[in-house]
């Protein structure tokens, strides 16, 4: 909400457009598909992103000041507590981005190439030297495992070009719909996307092309090597040959979504009636197409046309998109219309929550159900088991049973042989 609010509040008249359109990013991001999804089961993931608004904000703050040295210690701290949350991968993500923001904005205020890359460095040697305590030893762990030889095919794994569909129409291939950052989010980032190009350029804030472009390439490398780029960035990039699953580069799509929204949120609160209105016309006509698009796709696609469910939730989000497009057309000068609009997009995003998230309470073989060997086993064993891997995932746990295996990739090379 704070890094939202600082981004658009000097190019509000007053400071209420910015609170609300800094609430509607903080939403949409919160409740966004991705952080409803994969780190429900790697906690690690949602302790380690969590810090990147405030990471973002200090950096803006840094570069905004006379003074920027006690901004970008603070930041240099936020990064290392970053790291310290414990998924290296996610920390990746962060610091590249981090990195990107923190040049943009320092090239935009015409610094010295002296000033920007020695503050970037003290930066980095900061936050590397308080993250020694984790990164120290997990390098000596990390030789003695499995996975200290990555190849090309380990890391190239992603997301599949038809889980985009899920942008628009989310669970509809699975309960996790990462794409999905709510249906008002994409409109008004596509609003915002409008206005760096139309009438109201003028006033725009120079950010909705950095985000633009943050979104575009985030979801191209989540495709992995369907992607192609991915190959390049394997390459060239320090960090990206180490991990797989490239589809967690979607937590940074729905964050650039959730930021260009509150860029349109801006414009629809503060745009003339005539621009806006003009502006909702192609809006209306790209969404319409988006779900024309989908609908054929998830029909054509024969294993997700056997799901009964995907029709349903097709026609809730025409219906949805019919009535946000109306909300989007009024005049946001009523109070409640700006309040509406941000309950139903937490609305929106909690749906698809429902279907991703267990909650009835219950003994762990809901989940998982217990066999016959392992109810025989003590509860209490002495020793270590290898269940080579009948016990699903992590769920070895709920029943105090010590399995080698698990969901982690990290496994001892003793072990294993």
């Amino acid at each position: 909400y704070a890094l939202g609010y600082a981004i658009v509040r000097p190019h509000a008249r007053t400071a209420r457009p910015a609170q609300i359109a800094g609430l509607v990013g903080a939403i949409a991001y919160a409740f966004s598909g991705y952080l409803a999804s994969y780190p429900l089961s790697q906690l690690a993931i949602l302790e380690t992103v969590t810090w990147l608004p405030l990471l973002l904000l200090l950096l803006r703050t840094a570069v905004s000041r006379t003074q920027p040295l006690p901004w970008l210690l603070a930041a240099a701290l936020t990064l290392a507590l970053s790291a310290l949350a414990g998924h290296p991968q996610t920390f990746l993500h962060v610091s590249y981005l981090a990195a990107a923001y923190y040049l943009y904005h320092a090239i935009g205020r015409r610094w010295r190439w002296t000033w920007i890359v020695g503050l970037g460095a003290l930066l980095a040697l900061v936050a590397v030297g308080i993250w020694t305590a984790a990164w120290l030893p997990a390098i000596r762990f990390l030789a003695t495992t499995v996975r200290s030889d990555v190849s090309y095919q380990f890391a190239a794994t992603g997301v599949e070009m038809l889980d985009f569909v899920q942008t628009v129409v989310p669970t509809t291939l699975g309960f996790a719909s990462a794409s999905y950052a709510g249906l008002a989010t994409l409109m008004l980032a596509l609003l915002a996307l409008l206005a760096a190009h139309g009438r109201a350029a003028t006033r725009t804030p120079n950010e909705i092309r950095f985000w633009a472009a943050t979104a575009v390439l985030a979801a191209w490398l989540a495709l992995g090597d369907a992607g192609i780029l991915f190959e390049l960035v394997y390459n060239t990039a320090p960090g990206f040959a180490l991990f797989r699953q490239q589809e967690r580069l979607l937590g940074i799509f729905c964050f650039a979504l959730a930021l260009l929204a509150v860029h349109g949120a801006i414009f629809w609160l503060e745009g003339d009636a005539k621009w806006r209105q003009q502006a909702l016309r192609p809006i209306a006509a790209i969404m319409v197409g988006a779900l024309a698009l989908t609908g054929v796709i998830l029909f054509v696609a024969s294993d997700v046309a056997a799901r009964p469910t995907w029709p349903t939730m097709w026609i809730q989000q025409a219906l949805l998109t019919a009535v946000i497009l109306f909300l989007l057309w009024q005049s946001p000068r009523r109070r409640w219309l700006p309040i509406l609009l941000i309950v139903i997009l937490a609305i929106d995003l909690y749906r698809p929550a429902l279907t991703a998230i267990e909650r009835q309470p219950g003994m762990p073989d809901r989940y998982w159900a217990q066999t016959a060997w392992a109810t025989a086993i003590p509860s209490n064993p002495p020793n270590r088991l290898d269940s080579d891997n009948r016990i699903f995932a992590n769920v070895g746990e709920a029943f105090s049973l010590e399995d080698i295996r698990g969901i982690s990739p990290l496994k001892p090379q003793a072990l294993e042989d």
